[in-house]
């Protein structure tokens, strides 16, 4: 499919313009000098990652985080339920929720990740555009 904008038909996929925009970097260095009490040396290191903003723009979707949450408040009101009989309610309240609320972020996700993996660049212009399911 052409450029949307341009007509252009040669294109980089949204991933692999994310990928090429990172990049790592380490570094280590060994010092030795002179200190009043006599000879002292150092050790350092470090490590970075460097990010274009062309490769943030075309960075995949996030993923929703909504179950991991639930679970984590289902095991709070378990702990409390100890003190208190109404956190045993909730804690239900949220078990139950668990599962609905998987399968709703699976979907949502799902479609994301369709979508970014039909999203493309155009090489010409730079414009992201999403190109039509194929049947």
């Amino acid at each position: 499919m052409a450029c949307p904008a341009c007509g252009f038909d040669q294109w980089k996929s949204a991933s692999l313009v994310h990928k090429e925009g990172l990049s790592t970097a380490a570094y280590s260095a060994l010092g030795v000098g002179m200190a009043p009490n006599g000879p002292a040396g150092g050790v350092g290191s470090t490590m970075g990652v460097q990010q274009s903003e062309l490769s943030r723009e075309a960075a995949p979707p996030a993923s929703f985080s909504v179950t991991g949450g639930l679970i984590a408040l289902a095991f709070v009101t378990f702990l409390l339920g100890f003190l208190w009989w109404g956190a045993w309610l909730a804690m239900g309240v949220c078990v139950l929720a668990v599962v609905p609320t998987y399968r709703r972020e699976s979907r949502e996700d799902d479609v994301a990740s369709d979508r970014y993996a039909r999203t493309r660049m155009c090489t010409r212009c730079g414009t992201f555009y999403v190109t039509p399911r194929s049947s």
